[in-house]
C-alpha cells in the first residue's frame, strides 16, 4: 500500500460489486493477441477513461456505468480496494508400483510417478493490481511461486525409484 497516495473513488458501485467482478477472462484484443483480464473489458475502459490513460479521455466516460475514478470532491478520502482473485486450481496424481523381492519378500523396489499439476491448468498472476496503468485489469504472467515450495507453476512429472530394504 502506498500511503502517500490518496486512494480512488468507486462509482456507481460498492466494493462488494468490484469483488463480484472479479474473474479470469480470455479476449482477443485488435492485433489478434490473446489477453487475460480480471475484470470485465467494458468496466477497465470506463476506468481508464477516467484516469485519461491507454488511449482513452473524458470523452469516452460513461459516467452512468461502473468504474474506479481519482477522488475529485476536496475533503473527500479515497478508498483502499483490497481484492481477491480467482482460486487456484492444482491437481497432484501419484503412481507407485512397489515389487517384492529376496528372502522372505521383505526387501522391495519402489517406482514412483509423480505429476504435480497433471491437468496443466494455467492459473494467473494478478500482482499488478497495485496501481492504475494502462495496463489496468489484466495480467500479463502466469502464477509461478517463486518461494521455493517447488511450485513452478506447470505441470512438473518426478520419477523416483527406491531400493528398501
Amino acid at each position: 500500500m502506498n500511503w502517500n497516495d490518496t486512494g480512488v473513488a468507486l462509482y456507481n458501485m460498492t466494493a462488494n460489486d468490484l469483488q463480484n467482478m472479479m474473474k479470469i477472462n480470455k479476449i482477443t484484443n485488435s492485433l489478434g493477441q490473446g489477453v487475460v483480464t480480471y475484470l470485465p473489458q467494458d468496466f477497465i475502459n470506463n476506468t481508464l477513461s477516467a484516469f485519461e490513460l491507454g488511449n482513452f479521455d473524458l470523452s469516452t466516460l460513461d459516467r452512468s456505468k461502473p468504474y474506479i475514478g481519482p477522488v475529485l470532491t476536496p475533503g473527500q478520502f479515497g478508498n483502499s480496494i483490497f481484492l481477491y482473485g480467482p482460486h487456484q486450481t492444482h491437481l497432484d496424481l501419484s503412481i507407485v508400483k512397489i515389487t517384492p523381492f529376496g528372502e522372505g519378500m521383505r526387501k522391495n523396489v519402489e517406482f514412483r510417478a509423480q505429476f504435480l499439476d497433471a491437468l496443466n491448468i494455467t492459473n494467473f498472476y494478478l500482482a499488478n493490481t497495485t496501481s492504475i496503468n494502462s495496463l489496468f485489469g489484466q495480467t500479463t504472467s502466469a502464477y509461478r511461486d517463486f518461494s521455493g515450495s517447488s511450485d513452478p507453476g506447470a505441470r512438473m512429472i518426478e520419477f523416483i525409484l527406491r531400493v528398501n530394504f
